[in-house]
């Protein structure tokens, strides 16, 4: 059951102007005299630490809270830490995270009124239960003078402007419930919600790379700094150290060397990944940094490694020594032996919320921990569920359209499907692989392009011979459409356009548009939604409600623009290009 509640939209750590409503009047003393600043606090901390989310506990709450009321944007709303200490005592004296619980209004023979927290309603025998049908959650402000409920909270909807800024922070926008949306993500059933922003500044790290090549992100380790590849499907932390041969050998530059931060943990440890590359090396303790301040994570310091810093391309530029290891972001249940996860030590370290975000663009993108950044969404998220028995951050795959018909392979024919940012394409159970590759290419102009079905089954990337420019074979090929059951029971539709989903697109550096099998077949590997098919979306991992959203995607620069942009011009001279080239290698997960 979901509650609601008044949502007040809060950008720059300064709050919107509102009148006291008397759910929050209660919550002031001698010296907390400001109702507004304490409402505006508390509307924050309730939406940002979840109080009425499901599955949250009051504990967990009251946690939240203590640690958010740190932050520097609640320390500039609040300033006197005794203010901060009566809104603590005041959400402690709460009913968030108990949602059968309620506050029980009682009028005493000496007129005045007692409120105390009962299990349910019913338990409410003598008074009036109040609680979150109502927007009431605490016994501050739940009861009104004659022992009533203080008054319905209306729910109200506030619109805020948020610029496009090329800084490394951004405000934070929490997960709220299925929307619909008009274009790219959709539900099924129409509704409206809020979207509340939290003041306070969430790390946000460019990132460079493609989906062919892994996207890569800069990474402190001790005194030194790496390149990174960010990876969704996994989580130890391995970069490559001086002692690995092999690793100087490819060309990759700098090398770890474990300074004064550094402790031998006296382990050695390996991954495998789907592509069969693979890296083995000693553990180290060490302080680790993602545009957050350090924590200590156990990491390897690869020694020796397999096709691991092998060949990669983007947009048919080699980059073999772009990246000097890999990051996971992974849970911990996903880590090699030895070693640990660098979002649970960051979740229970810091006062981030344990939610990362990435928009993934055709060449390079964006991270965001803690959060997300609504100015590079034009509409709020669609929610679907995770699957919670699953170590990967997973969903269920409901159906797949093409051209808006579903290919009838039943819901069953996916398995466990996973959402991974370091796989290239978006891999499919053969039977369903098949079924999409006969459908798209029963399509009269997909054949005249790409000819045949089997055009999937190959790694050749063509230029269209018909001259179709991106927007043209968007227009005239079919969609490709993912369905989920959301959060709400309603189903999320994420509609794709056909050069971000079973085509990928490489520019040369001509700009010449390619485009290359966006799809292939999982064999042995369970379904999974790679980053080509989240090119249009910013996609937020919510793992403390374990959920994954998607949302519109604005912000990505076109593809051809970011090529042109970064050759120098005696490489951009025109020439006739080859009609077809072959395909750069792809990614996967880790096995």
């Amino acid at each position: 059951m979901r509650w609601s509640w008044t949502t007040v939209a809060i950008l720059a750590a300064l709050p919107l102007g509102a009148a006291v409503s008397p759910a929050f009047a209660a919550c002031v003393d001698a010296h907390c005299t400001d109702a507004t600043s304490i409402e505006s606090a508390r509307v924050l901390l309730q939406d940002s630490c979840g109080c009425t989310r499901e599955g949250e506990t009051h504990e967990k709450y009251s946690n939240c809270v203590k640690r958010t009321l740190k932050l520097p944007a609640l320390t500039a709303l609040l300033p006197d830490k005794r203010c901060r200490t009566l809104v603590l005592q005041c959400e402690r004296a709460s009913i968030c995270g108990r949602p059968d619980a309620a506050v029980c209004c009682v009028t005493k023979k000496n007129g005045s009124v007692k409120a105390s927290i009962v299990a349910s309603p019913v338990a409410c025998k003598k008074g009036h239960p109040c609680g979150g049908s109502l927007g009431l959650f605490s016994r501050a402000d739940a009861c009104a003078a004659d022992g009533s409920c203080a008054g319905e909270t209306s729910t109200s909807t506030t619109t805020t402007t948020v610029a496009t800024s090329s800084s490394t922070t951004s405000s934070m926008a929490p997960a709220t419930g299925p929307i619909t949306v008009t274009s790219t993500v959709s539900t099924s059933t129409a509704s409206t919600t809020t979207t509340t922003l939290p003041p306070f500044p969430l790390p946000a790290v460019s990132l460079t790379g493609c989906a062919q090549s892994g996207y890569v992100a800069p990474v402190s380790i001790g005194s030194q700094t790496f390149a990174l590849i960010v990876d969704s499907g996994s989580t130890t932390l391995g970069v490559a150290a001086a002692a690995c041969a092999g690793c100087a050998g490819t060309g990759v530059s700098p090398l770890y060397a474990p300074g004064a931060s550094a402790t031998d943990v006296g382990l050695t440890t390996g991954e495998t990944f789907g592509d069969g590359a693979s890296w083995s090396g000693t553990v180290f303790r060490d302080e680790v940094s993602l545009a957050t301040n350090p924590v200590l994570l156990p990491l390897v310091a690869i020694a020796t490694q397999q096709k691991f810093f092998g060949a990669a391309a983007c947009n048919f530029v080699a980059v073999p020594d772009a990246y000097q290891g890999i990051v996971g972001l992974g849970r911990a249940a996903l880590a090699v032996p030895g070693t640990g996860s660098y979002l649970d030590t960051l979740e229970s370290t810091s006062a981030l919320g344990d939610v990362f975000a990435v928009q993934l663009c055709g060449s390079g993108g964006r991270l965001w921990l803690g959060g997300y950044d609504p100015a590079f969404t034009t509409a709020a998220p669609a929610f679907t569920p995770m699957v919670a028995t699953s170590p990967f951050y997973a969903v269920t795959l409901s159906d797949v359209l093409v051209g808006g018909t579903s290919l009838g392979v039943g819901a069953s024919s996916f398995g466990t499907t996973l959402v991974d940012i370091g796989t290239t394409a978006l891999v499919l159970p053969d039977a369903v692989f098949s079924a999409l590759a006969t459908a798209v290419a029963a399509d009269p102009v997909f054949q005249q392009n790409f000819g045949a079905a089997s055009f999937f089954d190959g790694m050749s990337c063509i230029l269209s011979p018909q001259g179709l420019a991106k927007a043209q074979l968007d227009a005239m090929l079919p969609t490709l459409a993912l369905a989920f059951p959301s959060t709400a029971g309603a189903t999320v539709t994420l509609e794709l356009p056909a050069t971000e989903s079973y085509l990928l697109q490489q520019d040369d550096t001509q700009g010449n548009a390619y485009y290359c099998p966006g799809i292939e077949r999982a064999g042995s590997l369970p379904t999974i939604i790679g980053a080509n098919a989240l090119h249009t979306l910013l996609t937020v991992f919510d793992r403390r409600h374990g959920e994954i959203g998607f949302a519109p995607e604005q912000g990505c620069m076109p593809l051809n623009d970011t090529v042109l942009s970064s050759q120098p011009s005696s490489l951009t001279t025109r020439a006739q290009p080859p009609g077809t080239r072959p395909a750069p290698p792809y990614r996967r997960r880790r096995e």
